[in-house]
């Protein structure tokens, strides 16, 4: 896991963008953990990521926001406890940066593909 993490540190490396890093929970994640609901569970989530980003990779914490989504959107909504749907996503904001058209050559040599039909935020 922590390999994903150091070559995304490096394509936001390459990028002054904001980074916004979301968590997501499936449906009664928090039930009887330490988390009183999937809110403070998704943003916690968020949160360890961008912790990595900062204490591990030396990334500027000024860049980053984390945003909770708890078991809001689901990947898969025809199945709400469905694994897919505990995720952290990792967007680079087109604002404050270089437009999301030039960032597919950023990637380049990484190992990481550009995510198709996305949005573009």
């Amino acid at each position: 896991f922590k390999r994903l993490l150091h070559l995304y540190s490096e394509i936001i490396r390459q990028v002054p963008n904001p980074i916004k890093v979301e968590g997501f929970t499936t449906e009664g994640d928090a039930i009887g953990s330490v988390y009183p609901s999937n809110w403070e569970l998704s943003g916690a989530r968020a949160a360890a990521i961008v912790r990595y980003f900062i204490e591990e990779e030396g990334l500027e914490p000024e860049r980053f926001f984390i945003v909770g989504n708890a078991d809001t959107k689901p990947l898969n909504p025809d199945d709400k406890k469905s694994f897919m749907n505990r995720r952290v996503e990792i967007t680079i904001l087109n604002y404050g940066g270089i437009p999301n058209q030039q960032i597919p050559s950023v990637l380049d040599g990484v190992g990481v593909e550009p995510l198709q039909g996305g949005s573009r935020e």
